[in-house]
């Protein structure tokens, strides 16, 4: 990592020009109330990102979620070849019901029960 010290290029003699002037600022008895203010910031500087850095690689490497797939009705068919159905019977849909009409009468008029055909004379 690099340090701040690299970035400023600041050598020894500075640093000891900068603590000097501090302890005659501030006097000797605060600047360790500073330091430790200066070290718990670090830290939470430090901590917020380690939990930033964390929370970009759960999302990464977090693989979506997908939704369940509808399943189809229980009442659909299941749709075979007409080969299959000779083969399988039971595994052929139930052929289609088709209300039957009355048939039609001799006469052409409506039967009537316990009429009797008309016969030829």
């Amino acid at each position: 990592m690099i340090s701040v010290l690299a970035i400023l290029d600041v050598g020894s003699g500075e640093i000891m020009w900068i603590l000097l002037i501090a302890v005659l600022l501030f006097g000797g008895d605060k600047l360790p109330g500073f330091a430790r203010g200066l070290g718990r910031a670090v830290n939470e500087f430090k901590k917020a990102k380690g939990d930033v850095e964390r929370e970009i690689s759960r999302a990464l490497h977090e693989t979506p979620v997908e939704p369940p797939r509808p399943q189809p009705p229980q009442s659909v068919q299941q749709v075979i070849s007409p080969q299959d159905a000779k083969l399988y019977p039971e595994l052929a849909p139930p052929e289609p019901q088709v209300p039957r009409a009355n048939p039609p009468s001799r006469t052409g008029g409506p039967e009537s029960p316990g009429s009797q055909p008309p016969t030829a004379s």
